[in-house]
């Protein structure tokens, strides 16, 4: 009886190990992009004409070195195309430098310019050769670290 006891009690322990480990982890990772990451989907445009999302996000007092985040999950050009990436102002000056994106290759973060803090930003692309077909592409981003 006393055997059992100990074997239950170390089974719990063991149970209860795991369950805050798994807790802590996906506590972590949620809070690696606290900010919400957005949907997008928009069309890139032939010759490198810029292709942007229709409605600008909100980016926050932060400092430059405060990153933005692009996700490339689809790309008419298929899994593995390269697109080129960076923040814009409605009226077409650029808010960061570019950043190519490898489509299905994860997360890729850059920084931004001072004069991106505080206002509202477009995810912008285009493709990185000049060719005379455009393409649509889809993913996620956020505007910035918390």
């Amino acid at each position: 009886m006393f055997t059992t006891k100990n074997k239950s009690g170390m089974a719990m322990s063991v149970i209860m190990v795991f369950a805050m480990a798994f807790t802590m982890l996906v506590a972590s990772a949620s809070s690696a992009f606290a900010t919400q990451a957005h949907d997008f989907h928009f069309r890139v445009e032939a010759w490198q004409a810029n292709g942007h999302e229709p409605t600008p996000r909100y980016r926050g007092d932060v400092s430059p070195s405060n990153r933005w985040w692009v996700k490339l999950i689809k790309s008419g050009e298929g899994k593995g195309a390269l697109t080129d990436f960076w923040l814009e102002a409605r009226d077409g000056t650029n808010l960061s430098p570019y950043m190519r994106v490898r489509c299905g290759n994860g997360w890729y973060g850059q920084v931004a310019y001072a004069r991106a803090s505080n206002r509202k930003v477009l995810l912008t692309a285009e493709d990185n050769h000049s060719k005379s077909s455009g393409y649509t592409i889809s993913g996620r981003w956020q505007t910035q670290d918390d």
